[in-house]
């Protein structure tokens, strides 16, 4: 015959036996270090007038809540190019001031010559939107083109986002982190410790803070 299963019972609680606690971990702020990363290659085509169209501008910048938009606007205006302005830069510089989310972004030089002219221009540029990164550019005077390549670094580094509006802190992490760190003594005895213990409490503070902090992505 087979064997009928016995039956089995749980195992009696053990009186007076501390709880386990299981230990509590830092939980990682949800959201990602950096947006999700969408290259696009297009074009804007001009208007009937051979002016900026901000229709296709806009329809580029709204793939995204975080976007970078780089490349020859055609567009000439006196914030970021020497000499003579054209529809295009009044049209972008209108479209930039009016968008408190986007930022154009400009060198400080020229970069197409037109050499037959002896005409210095700054058309390659790029905007921002929602970007907190800071950023460096520069224009690199290579290649035989007309253009000069324009190189954007941007500093990942959240400590170095002035702005607390960039970053997105999980505050419960933050507490538990700063209760992780040694409290100050309170007996102190002259000026000199007070000091030192004031800095090690704000150091504390800065680096809890980074550590539940991520750069700020909508």
């Amino acid at each position: 015959m087979p064997e009928v299963p016995r039956e089995t019972k749980a195992p009696a609680p053990v009186r007076n036996q501390a709880p386990t606690i299981a230990k509590r971990t830092a939980r990682q702020p949800r959201v990602l270090p950096s947006p999700v990363t969408q290259l696009l290659h297009a074009m804007l085509e001009q208007g009937i007038y051979k002016v900026l169209s901000i229709r296709h501008l806009s329809q580029i910048l709204s793939i995204g809540a975080n976007v970078i938009v780089a490349g020859d606007f055609n567009a000439r205006h006196s914030q970021w190019n020497v000499g003579n302005q054209n529809e295009s830069g009044r049209i972008l510089h209108r479209f930039i001031k009016n968008r408190i989310e986007l930022k154009l972004i400009a060198p400080n030089v020229p970069t197409k010559v037109d050499f037959y002219k002896n005409v210095y221009s700054t058309l390659d540029l790029a905007i921002f939107k929602n970007i907190p990164f800071n950023y460096n550019i520069n224009v690199l005077n290579e290649l035989s083109s007309d253009h000069f390549p324009v190189i954007i670094e941007l500093d990942t580094d959240i400590s170095n986002l002035k702005l607390p509006q960039q970053l997105l802190t999980n505050w419960e992490d933050f507490r538990y982190l700063l209760q992780t760190k040694p409290l100050p003594p309170l007996n102190l005895s002259n000026p000199a410790d007070a000091d030192s213990a004031l800095s090690n409490v704000v150091e504390a503070m800065q680096e809890a803070l980074r550590n539940s902090s991520k750069p700020k992505f909508l």
